[in-house]
């Protein structure tokens, strides 16, 4: 039995915009099931007596390893608008995607 139905998937798709062919739309069903048995496997596991990590860099008794956050220069913006296909008034401009 699939973890996903095809009413879920389209519903996917829809919301990502993307289009499956129904072959494709069978291999993504199954590769979602194997994610999600995968999710399955991973909450049985027993964490008890194992800290929570807040931060992959948070090392125990040392804190939050960080580096220094100092301003550097950056690119001149007429170097950056030199490979825009249009700009205007010193951003890029893109054409409107809200519909």
């Amino acid at each position: 039995m699939n973890k996903i139905s095809g009413e879920d998937l389209q519903r996917l798709a829809d919301m990502t915009r993307l289009c499956f062919g129904e072959e494709e739309k069978q291999a993504m069903m199954r590769a979602l099931d194997e994610i999600l048995t995968m999710m399955e496997q991973l909450q049985e596991v027993n964490l008890d007596g194992i800290d929570e990590l807040a931060h992959v860099g948070l090392q125990q008794g040392r804190g939050l390893l960080c580096r220094d956050d100092a301003a550097k220069p950056g690119w001149p913006p007429e170097e950056l608008l030199k490979n825009a296909p249009q700009s205007e008034n010193g951003c890029f401009k893109v054409p409107k995607v809200i519909e």
